[in-house]
């Protein structure tokens, strides 16, 4: 993303350390991601004050010149791993990181911030969007689109309107204006209804450019790894979400259930329909050798209950296939994203049967408090064993142990390097080979603690 454009205006004025004071101490009692926000308000003050100290005009020598953070060097995990720490910032709070010029934040977190700002500032302008498009006339639409950007542009602050490019307000219109000429080429009714709605899909999920469906023949290559689901949604994909749009805007259903619909559906796709994706359920320990199983919530689980045995099922639009794999709890329980009840919802309206949940229920979007809300996590009873090892090794000094010489094993004196002097029986494959299998299900069992010791 370039944020060259982005624009210092030399009469904004700043906002004041008591402003930054306010807005970071409502989080200093949160940790996220195992980050302290206590420190994260801590940097936030720190590059406040680096603000306060700078004239305007080396604020825009920084930012242009050591500050852009565009450059190839930046690790995109990195910007996600702060976006995660982020995620729960206000926008001034964004902006305050975007614009730090004192290396308080890293490249990689200025990026991140810049982004879920715009991310943020693009939502808003899809809602000015979403209501212009309900005009009887294509002139009355951009005449209300235009007089809800100009409001949304006044309120903001003196740094986010140094985050926006002088043309910010001139671009957004056009744009706007160039999708409603679009859709004017149509001669049919339904024709331009299935236009229009297509086009909300592509500008609130793509900003305005759909990009060709992406391959995932290659698996997880870096390439992959790096792209956004929406990104590997086929023809067919997009073409119901479109219809989705038009749903949601008629029912005044939030179109972030929408969005993350998108997302889940986008991610089983992206693993080539799930193939690559294991199931969790299927051998996965703690440090303590309890066996973890993944299960939805209560309400989740009534709900995929409900869903798996209607008639509507077999006669939805929905992939099949996503279904099966979205109500598995050990390949979805912990990523999916979206609302089990819309998803339900949305199987009944595309089988056009009555809706189980009324679309009233969807006007809002809740994002789920903690990790409760989304799944449960138990651990058996039983707990699987350590094999005993050979050797251990401490600090660059390593022992045989009692099993070891059991097994015939002693250390070679003139290296620090040991060797087996003595080829393994084959009565201690057997018992390693054991403790590798689960004797009821044949299944690996071999938890990660082994290859870390």
């Amino acid at each position: 993303m370039d944020i060259s454009g982005s624009k210092l205006n030399a009469n904004a004025t700043l906002p004041s350390k008591a402003y930054v004071q306010k807005h970071t101490n409502t989080h200093q009692s949160v940790s996220h991601n195992n980050i302290s926000i206590s420190s994260l308000a801590s940097k936030l003050r720190g590059a406040q004050q680096a603000i306060d100290r700078k004239q305007l005009n080396q604020l825009t020598q920084s930012w242009t010149q050591q500050n852009n953070p565009t450059t190839k060097h930046i690790s995109q995990k990195a910007v996600g791993s702060a976006k995660r720490e982020f995620e729960k910032l206000s926008q001034q709070q964004l902006e305050i990181i975007a614009l730090d010029p004192s290396g308080t934040f890293s490249d990689s977190e200025k990026l991140a911030a810049y982004q879920m700002w715009h991310m943020h500032d693009q939502n808003v302008q899809t809602e000015f969007k979403r209501d212009a498009v309900k005009m009887d006339s294509d002139i009355d639409a951009k005449a209300l689109f235009k007089q809800s950007l100009d409001t949304h542009y006044e309120g903001f602050s003196s740094l986010g309107k140094l985050m926006v490019s002088n043309q910010y307000k001139e671009q957004a219109l056009s744009q706007f204006a160039s999708n409603i000429t679009r859709l004017e080429r149509d001669t049919t009714v339904g024709s331009v209804q299935s236009n229009k709605y297509y086009a909300l899909m592509v500008e609130d999920l793509f900003g305005g450019h759909e990009p060709d469906v992406r391959s995932n023949v290659d698996g997880m290559s870096l390439s992959n790894l790096n792209t956004h689901p929406y990104e590997f949604l086929t023809k067919e994909d997009r073409n119901l979400l479109s219809e989705m749009y038009q749903y949601g805007e008629q029912n005044n259903v939030d179109f972030k259930f929408i969005h993350q619909f998108a997302n889940d559906l986008g991610n089983y796709r992206k693993h080539n329909d799930g193939k690559l994706l294991s199931n969790f359920n299927q051998g996965h320990f703690d440090e303590h050798g309890h066996q973890l199983t993944v299960q939805f919530t209560k309400k989740d689980q009534a709900t995929i209950t409900d869903l798996l045995a209607s008639d509507a099922l077999s006669a939805s639009s929905i992939d099949k296939g996503f279904i099966s794999f979205i109500t598995e709890p050990g390949t979805s329980a912990l990523s999916h994203q979206g609302s089990f009840q819309f998803l339900q919802h949305m199987v009944e309206v595309t089988a056009e049967t009555d809706p189980s949940i009324p679309a009233r229920e969807f006007s809002k979007f809740h994002s789920p408090a903690n990790v409760s809300e989304r799944y449960i996590m138990t651990k058996s009873d039983t707990v699987v064993n350590k094999p005993e090892p050979d050797v251990v090794c401490k600090n660059g000094h390593c022992e045989v142990t009692d099993k070891g010489r059991e097994n015939g094993v002693t250390l070679e004196q003139s290296s620090q390097n040991f060797e087996f002097s003595a080829v393994l029986n084959s009565t201690s494959i057997d018992a390693l080979i054991q403790q590798r299998m689960n004797a009821e299900t044949q299944q690996n069992a071999w938890y990660k603690w082994l290859a870390n010791k």
